[in-house]
């Protein structure tokens, strides 16, 4: 058997996977660690030491973009596993479940471009469908400006995410929930246990693994979000929506390459660092569950 899975991968199959990734990947990402070190234009590249990434830190929006990505991911994260687990557990025994497996899977296939420009209209203050269908049911304390207002836009992108993103969550918590032997189900029924034993003493511990997967996803997703605040408020109003994708973006876009590459290279950077600590943390509960 151990041979025959030798044979059956034989690793000429992966060499030209690897040559292409190399090629298209590896070789930029290490390119891309020397460009954030110059001042570079189209024309040239001067070595300039740590000057990129001094005025990058000493960038006032840039602490604001900091701040608001990890808004982002941290609540995105904490929205998106609580509620993908809570229609997970929902739908699993629903009769209809394929159903609504595949109505609250359906936002994930659209982009975040169509998905920015659909809630551009939809969280419009005035002629927006949300607000006025809460005026409409007397909630008209409730329609605020969600796209506009400095202290809830950010929350507002938020929102948008999850809704798009909880049915990909959702199908990872089914996949996991189907994997829990039904005789365990049936032993705790037979010992007395309640609906919340079992949750707490099987389902939760045998979830584990769909959690790590969940959350780690979540947050690498959170951390490198730029599609979706830049179609929906371009960062605005003002910088309050700003995340460290957008903000590097407007430093390319304005031809500050080596500026905006040094920018790639912080968030690359953090995004390794939380996700190798997160795992290695994640794990180790994993464990002890």
């Amino acid at each position: 058997m151990h041979k025959l899975e030798r044979k059956t991968y034989s690793i000429s199959f992966v060499i030209p996977w690897l040559l292409i990734y190399g090629i298209f990947f590896v070789l930029p990402t290490l390119f891309s660690f020397y460009y954030a070190f110059t001042d570079w234009n189209l024309t040239s590249a001067k070595f300039s030491g740590f000057s990129n990434f001094v005025e990058m830190f000493q960038n006032p929006v840039f602490s604001t973009a900091l701040t608001n990505t990890a808004i982002f991911t941290i609540m995105s994260i904490i929205l998106k596993v609580v509620i993908s687990l809570a229609l997970a557990m929902a739908l699993y025994h629903c009769i209809a479940s394929n159903f609504f497996r595949t109505i609250f899977f359906s936002p994930y296939v659209l982009s975040y471009i169509a998905i920015g420009v659909l809630f551009t209209a939809v969280m419009h203050p005035e002629i927006g469908v949300l607000n006025k269908a809460l005026r409409a049911i007397g909630l008209d304390f409730l329609a605020l400006n969600w796209l506009i207002d400095k202290g809830q836009v950010i929350y507002s992108l938020v929102f948008i995410d999850v809704w798009k993103s909880a049915g990909f969550h959702l199908a990872i918590f089914i996949a996991a929930l189907q994997t829990i032997p039904s005789d365990m189900m049936e032993s705790a029924s037979i010992d007395g246990a309640g609906p919340w034993k079992k949750f707490r003493y099987i389902t939760f511990p045998m979830l584990a693994s769909a959690f790590n997967a969940n959350i780690i996803f979540a947050l690498i997703v959170g951390l490198t979000k730029f599609d979706l605040v830049y179609v929906t408020t371009g960062g605005g109003p003002g910088y309050y929506s700003e995340v460290l994708k957008t903000l590097v973006y407007k430093q390319f876009a304005m031809g500050r390459y080596g500026l905006a590459t040094a920018g790639e290279l912080i968030i690359f950077v953090i995004v390794i660092t939380l996700t190798v600590t997160l795992r290695k943390f994640l794990d180790k509960r994993e464990v002890e569950v």
